[in-house]
């Protein structure tokens, strides 16, 4: 299981950033992959607390996390 952090700048100069939890899907053991859009007031960390309860559950998942505009 991993954890990564992303931030890239677009050509108008934002930078959004996403975040991605649990296991990486792949050919030899596929994972579901949920994208996450959290709530406000919140972040893309926010996923980090469904990361830690999918451990729990023998389903492979594979989160993405994005930050909203004007709010991550």
């Amino acid at each position: 299981d991993t954890r990564s952090y992303h931030t890239f700048t677009l050509p108008d100069s934002r930078t959004p950033s996403d975040a991605t939890y649990g296991s990486p899907p792949s050919l030899k053991a596929p994972a579901t992959i949920i994208l996450c859009c959290h709530g406000f007031p919140s972040s893309r960390i926010e996923a980090a607390f469904i990361d830690f309860k999918s451990k729990q559950i023998p389903t492979p998942l594979h989160m993405i996390s994005i930050d909203r505009p004007g709010v991550g």
